[in-house]
């Protein structure tokens, strides 16, 4: 019986100890939907979706962190994610693509017509070295512009905001395969981008939470490169 007993008080101190730990919480610890610890073989300094083109990694946590107008989904298709809707003009050899509404960055702010062409111009100027410049070499005047050795005129590349939410896109002159193009889109180094943003840290704002703005399902919460707690937080 005294067996039977004290056998009952630990399971009951048991369950007390455990209800107790389930419902003390830290003063700052909100429910902000799933939060994701992420450890890495290799070290990511710079989540700069321009410079994740050829690193495995690095385009592991972009992925994430970002979403660009369309998207290879997980079988091997070709999909809409930022974009609502795209038609083409064969007559002009265009085409324009829709930015969906409900389109926001992580600090609420729409994703606009106008961060798809900074992103453009920001891989096509000669002075910016990316080699996922070569995705957009059939756009208008795209490839002139990226290897001119002389003056050169980014606003002449052939990409235009069409309002707040349509970006207009022309191409060189006999360029028919469009599907190609879409395909290029899906790469996360064309995901667009903020320009105020990326020119005023241009080298230094995707190092650091602070500095970013996320478009991607999660956004980064926190980066340590200490031996004690390496790794990635990312937050939903």
């Amino acid at each position: 019986m005294i067996k039977r007993f004290i056998a009952l008080m630990l399971c009951l101190i048991m369950a007390v100890s455990l209800l107790a730990s389930c419902t003390i919480r830290k003063k700052d610890d909100t429910d902000k939907g799933a939060i994701i610890n992420m450890y890495l073989s290799d070290e990511i300094y710079d989540f700069d979706p321009a410079y994740a083109f050829n690193n495995d990694s690095s385009l592991k946590i972009v992925n994430l962190l970002f979403s660009g107008l369309f998207r290879v989904n997980e079988n091997g298709k070709v999909v809409k994610e930022l974009a609502e809707d795209y038609r083409i003009d064969e007559s002009k050899n265009s085409m324009i693509i829709t930015i969906k509404e409900d389109a926001f960055w992580s600090d609420g702010t729409y994703v606009s017509a106008n961060d798809v062409v900074y992103t453009f111009k920001r891989l096509l100027n000669p002075e910016f070295t990316s080699e996922a410049a070569c995705l957009l070499y059939d756009v208008k005047n795209a490839r002139t512009i990226k290897n001119a050795t002389t003056d050169y005129y980014v606003d002449d590349i052939g990409v235009f905001p069409v309002g707040e939410r349509e970006v207009e896109i022309t191409f060189e002159e006999g360029f028919t395969d469009y599907d190609q193009f879409i395909e290029n889109l899906a790469s996360p180094a064309l995901v667009p981008l903020r320009e105020d943003i990326v020119s005023v840290n241009e080298g230094d704002w995707a190092k650091k939470p602070g500095t970013m703005a996320c478009s991607g399902p999660f956004m980064l919460r926190k980066v340590s490169y200490s031996d004690i707690d390496k790794g990635l937080v990312l937050e939903r």
